[in-house]
């Protein structure tokens, strides 16, 4: 999960909208843009998004990392299944997949 993803994620999980997270901070549309990676604050304001959640640093980074180590679990997952039944096809899509994931992380 990236830093965008993160934020919403936490967000989401803590019923917050993003007019309530982002008042007082930024605006709503810089919000929007950080939770789809085109825009990152500054060191303050994310912290203060933080503080607003009530979430500290270590928190997030461990809701960050825990959904990527649970996504690569998935994918091992499924190539030993892939691997054990010889299915060569779905060995070449996951393959794809964790390429993807790789490039984008």
């Amino acid at each position: 999960m990236n830093f965008g993803e993160t934020i919403k994620k936490i967000r989401k999980d803590k019923n917050f909208t993003q007019k309530e997270l982002s008042e007082g901070i930024l605006t709503r549309s810089h919000l929007s843009q950080i939770e789809t990676n085109n825009y990152y604050p500054s060191y303050d304001k994310f912290f203060l998004l933080l503080n607003r959640l009530n979430v500290v640093f270590e928190e997030f980074l461990f809701v960050q990392n825990d959904q990527k180590m649970l996504f690569n679990q998935q994918i091992r997952s499924e190539i030993s299944e892939a691997a054990n039944m010889d299915d060569t096809e779905k060995l070449k899509n996951l393959a794809v997949t964790a390429k993807d994931l790789y490039e984008k992380n």
